[in-house]
């Protein structure tokens, strides 16, 4: 789906260093949610990767990708929730490293979820209460301009153990993926940035079916249908229609490259048709996408030609 507006969300508990992966967008103060944020979060942020990775020749913008993100709770947040960002994520007031993508950079280099960050390329956190503010500034801007390099220096607290780490980035496609902590089972896409309804995670327990709906926001982002410039076009259904059976038809090519089953891609839609109302079910509303019959037909097709394609590059490699 091609979003119609941008909504920037970011957990505002937590203090990002990088727009790389996963975001959730909800103020939350049970552990419990906390807890299961942050496994949609790392699923997402995985999936991901596997599809920016595999594809990258596809992608007409690249950039580097380390695997991790890193946060630290707010000064101002409230003491109960402090303690169950503390309890369920092991953050604190030092920047922690809150995901690490398994085979990412970042995890191939030995960096763990619960690591505290200490300084990244000779920028270093101050925990002295002055000058602070100058100096984690600094910090934030040395993680941020790392990524748009290949190579990034970290030190790193384990346990009270010191060390250093470089880590070599991979190159992926350029887009990012933000969670939205809303019950919907739905995707969407402005630019480069692809937001994902935390409802999809319960409603695509198959990581095949979850990585059509993300293939398919990737396909928007390296078709470029969407951005600033381009409202009018998303609002008109004879511009959308044909964009969404395009994403279609690449979302399955790049799953699929990436080791995914595109066959999972009508079952995903078959799940998602099913949390509609049902007045539209009823009516049978479908807006600039086919009906569901026929786009389930679509992508069984297009599924056995991208199988073919890609049986038949084999053989020939």
């Amino acid at each position: 789906m091609i979003k119609r507006f941008h909504i920037f969300a970011v957990l505002i508990l937590l203090s990002f260093g990088a727009p790389g992966l996963a975001r959730a967008a909800s103020v939350v103060d049970s552990p419990e949610s906390i807890r299961i944020s942050h496994q949609i979060i790392l699923r997402l942020s995985r999936i991901m990767q596997t599809l920016q990775t595999a594809n990258v020749a596809s992608c007409p913008r690249k950039m580097f990708n380390y695997g991790f993100e890193i946060a630290r709770i707010n000064d101002d947040v409230r003491p109960a929730t402090r303690a169950a960002l503390a309890e369920t994520l092991g953050l604190g007031d030092l920047p922690t490293a809150l995901t690490v993508v398994r085979d990412g950079a970042a995890a191939k280099a030995g960096l763990h979820e619960g690591d505290r960050i200490i300084a990244v390329n000779g920028a270093h956190w101050s925990v002295e209460a002055t000058p602070a503010a100058t100096s984690r500034q600094a910090f934030w801007d040395a993680f941020q301009a790392a990524q748009g390099m290949d190579i990034m220096q970290v030190d790193i607290q384990t346990s009270g153990t010191l060390r250093s780490v470089q880590l070599r980035a991979q190159t992926a496609c350029a887009a990012h993926v933000v969670l939205i902590a809303r019950k919907q089972a739905r995707a969407s896409t402005f630019g480069s940035q692809i937001e994902v309804y935390a409802g999809l995670d319960s409603l695509l327990q198959d990581d095949d079916e979850l990585a059509f709906v993300l293939g398919h926001e990737l396909a928007h982002v390296i078709l470029e249908h969407s951005g600033p410039g381009k409202e009018a076009q998303m609002e008109d259904d004879a511009f959308r229609g044909p964009a969404e059976v395009e994403a279609d038809k690449l979302g399955l090519l790049l799953m699929a490259q990436a080791g995914y089953d595109p066959t999972a891609a009508t079952r995903a839609i078959r799940r998602m048709y099913q949390t509609n109302g049902p007045i539209t079910r009823l009516l049978g509303l479908h807006g600039p996408y086919m009906t569901t019959d026929q786009r389930c037909e679509f992508l069984s097709q297009e599924a056995e030609v991208v199988r073919d394609r890609l049986a038949s590059a084999k053989l020939a490699n």
